[in-house]
């Protein structure tokens, strides 16, 4: 069983009441045409300040979907993630732009956009809801590229992971790993490796293939839980590392957990950091992999929605449900 919550506006943390409205009730009717997938109505309008999880059990969901929107130009980007109510853990996730001129403009409606939800990181935001806004932070204005990318897209819990990542100026790498729980590892810098200034015009491998300097050969373990694992990279041309990392050893990582108020400053850091200052001097790059628990393996994205009348495929469209799109290269130049 599946719900919906109403879609938030990404620069102000609130729902409008027409186009949060209209999103959801969209996506309620494409979903319900899922073979085998049972929508359900939520009545959540008196508990709009409760946690989503216990309002998703109070429901007797079994996976809830939960997203936001902003304007960019002329477009509409809307984000979504898919939760698994029991545990909590995100089992997906999906993003899509769609043209302001193909919604009714009686739907759309926006909060005053003063990015005060992004500006102002103060102490009412959830840990969820910081870690969120952290995963969807761009740079307005970036003067310089970058990219990661990794071995595989999916993978299960025992193997070894792989990162790749490229720039193209000299800058501070800072490389985050977001787990379906919601606890999030810093993987670079790390105690194996302290300095986490990179070059353009070669690929950086996490782990090296050959250790650099003082440091030791160590490997990166997937771990439990199984799930859609996220990892947001940021590189800064000045400042080395945001966060006073908590390395005790060679094979230790910093780790950022929710529900501490330690997790909450750290994650707060890491706004200020990267949104107030300007937006010239860092870029961000974005990748995501899935976990498998050991001996499972299914294909994913593989629900098949029918359609009455098949319209003409939107050109802003953002991925696509099914393998139609060529997989990216691991490796190459930055374009």
């Amino acid at each position: 069983m599946l719900g919906i919550f109403n879609f938030r506006d990404f620069h102000s943390g609130k729902s409008t009441s027409t186009l949060s409205k209209f999103i959801r009730e969209e996506l309620e009717e494409t979903i319900s045409m899922v073979d085998g997938l049972n929508v359900r109505e939520m009545d959540y309008q008196n508990h709009q300040n409760s946690n989503k999880n216990k309002i998703a059990l109070d429901n007797n969901l079994d996976i809830y979907m939960i997203g936001g929107y902003r304007l960019i130009g002329d477009s509409i980007e809307i984000r979504a993630r898919l939760l698994e109510a029991v545990t909590n853990n995100i089992l997906g996730s999906g993003k899509v732009v769609v043209r302001k001129q193909d919604i009714d403009s009686s739907n759309i409606q926006f909060a005053e956009n003063d990015n005060s939800f992004l500006f102002k990181v103060n102490s009412n935001k959830s840990y969820d809801e910081l870690k969120e806004n952290l995963v969807d932070l761009k740079s307005e204005d970036p003067s310089f590229k970058l990219k990661i990318s990794t071995d595989k897209i999916d993978y299960h819990i025992g193997e070894k992971l792989n990162f790749f990542i490229e720039t193209s100026m000299s800058c501070y790498l800072t490389l985050l790993d977001f787990s379906p729980d919601g606890t999030i590892t810093v993987l670079f810098p790390n105690g194996n490796q302290k300095n986490n200034k990179i070059s353009p015009g070669k690929i950086y491998k996490i782990p090296p293939i050959v250790p650099l300097g003082k440091s030791k050969a160590f490997s990166l373990m997937i771990q439990e839980p199984s799930g859609l694992d996220r990892v947001k990279a940021f590189c800064h041309l000045e400042k080395p590392s945001p966060l006073k990392l908590s390395i005790k050893d060679r094979a230790d990582y910093h780790t950022i957990r929710p529900g501490t108020a330690q997790g909450k400053k750290d994650l707060k850091r890491l706004m200020e950091e990267f949104k107030i200052n300007n937006p010239k001097t860092w870029a961000e790059a974005y990748n995501e992999i899935y976990i498998f628990d050991k001996g499972v393996t299914y294909m994913r994205g593989k629900k098949s929605i029918p359609i009455i009348e098949k319209p003409e495929k939107p050109k802003d469209m953002i991925g696509t449900f099914g393998n139609e799109l060529p997989m990216p290269k691991v490796q190459g130049g930055l374009k």
